[in-house]
Parts: C-alpha cells; structure tokens; sequence
C-alpha cells in the first residue's frame, strides 16, 4: 500500500511524457508541412528532387490529382506519378517530362511573346532600309559621315584622328556584315596623318555636291 503513491506518480508521468512526446512529434511534423507547402508555392508541379524529399502526406496528394492507386512503397509511388505525366505530355503543365529534364511553365514566355512579335515587326521594317543604305554606300564613289551619336564627337573624328575637313572620304573595302572601310581622299587630307576607320552604313552617306544657294556664289 506504501508503494501506491510511487506507482500512481510513475503512471501520470508517463502519460504526460507520452503527451508531451505527441505534441512535439506533431508540431515538427506542422513545421515541416508547412515548410514544405511554402517551398512548393510557386510550383504547381514536383520534379523527381522534390517527390524524393516529399512527405508521404505530399505524395498521396500527387497522387490522387493524377488518379494513380496509393500505395505506401514510397519509390514505387514516385514511380508511378513520374509515368502518369510522360504518358500524358505533362511538358503542357510545365512538368517533368523525363528522368532529371524538367520543362518550365510557359507563363514567362506567354507575357514575353507580345514584346517578342512587337520586336520582330520593328526588324521586319527596318531591315529594308538597312538593305538599301548599304547599296548606295556600296556604289558610292565618295561618302560623308553623319554625326556620332555619342556625346561630344563631332563627324569624321576619332579618339586619335582629329581631321579639320569632314569630308569627302571613300570606301576602300566592304567587310560585309554592313561594315566598310573609309579613307581620306588624296588631295583633300587637311590634317597631319590620314584618317582610316571602319564605320556602318547607319553612319555613311553619299557624298552630293550642291551648289550654293543663289546670290551667294563666289566670286
């Protein structure tokens, strides 16, 4: 009778060890849940690396969206939800398509493709022009440079060769890719050494002499 109390004691300490024990087991288990759901948020499909990580909770999800038996051998249920998307072109869904290869979400390319369109037709028209600007250069006998776009250089200048006279210059050679060759014209070089660069026909144009504008001929 003396050994009551001790039993009793030793009866409600276990019970509240095995409460405790639940408790902590669950709350772990909620930790790693909703772990698990944040790191999915932004995937509406797992590849292979995240089904072998899931919990068996995560796996039978998958599984019943895709209407695939449960069953509790984890590898064969990975398995079995890996060739339910082959056999079913889950490459639409952004999910994985073969072993180790996985196919993204066509979302970003969905937005991209009106800027993509947008940015084709700009080429589709301008190329013409690039066409036609590189077929007068070519059979130009003599060109002029048109003004830099960058800020403070002035046309027929370089960081090296400063010439006074801008023009005229002629192509010595057509590299393609719409790129030639300029020199000086003997005769008309002005400054110390001759100027030699390479330019695009966006920056040529074709030398034309105009007459000065009445009442203002030379004398």
């Amino acid at each position: 009778m003396d050994d009551m109390p001790i039993l009793m004691t030793t009866i409600i300490l276990l019970i509240l060890f095995e409460g405790v024990f639940n408790l902590k087991v669950a709350f772990l288990r909620y930790v790693e849940e909703g772990a698990w759901n944040r790191r999915l948020s932004g995937s509406a499909t797992m590849n292979r690396d995240q089904l072998e990580i899931a919990p068996m909770e995560a796996l039978q999800k998958e599984a019943i969206a895709a209407g695939i038996p449960f069953t509790p051998d984890r590898a064969a249920l990975i398995e079995a939800i890996l060739s339910h998307r082959e056999r079913h072109g889950s490459a639409a869904n952004g999910g994985e398509t073969s072993r180790g290869a996985v196919v993204e979400g066509d979302g970003n390319n969905g937005a991209a493709a009106p800027i993509g369109r947008a940015a084709g037709r700009n080429y589709e028209t301008a190329a013409p022009r690039h066409a036609a600007a590189a077929a007068a250069i070519h059979g130009a006998r003599a060109v002029a440079p048109e003004p830099s776009r960058r800020a403070g250089v002035k046309p027929g200048t370089s960081g090296k060769i400063k010439p006074s006279y801008k023009g005229p210059y002629r192509v010595t050679k057509d590299l393609g890719n719409n790129r030639y060759v300029i020199t000086d014209i003997p005769g008309f070089n002005l400054a110390p050494r001759a100027l030699d660069t390479i330019l695009s026909s966006d920056r040529l144009k074709p030398w034309i002499r105009t007459p000065p504008p009445m009442g203002r001929e030379k004398t």
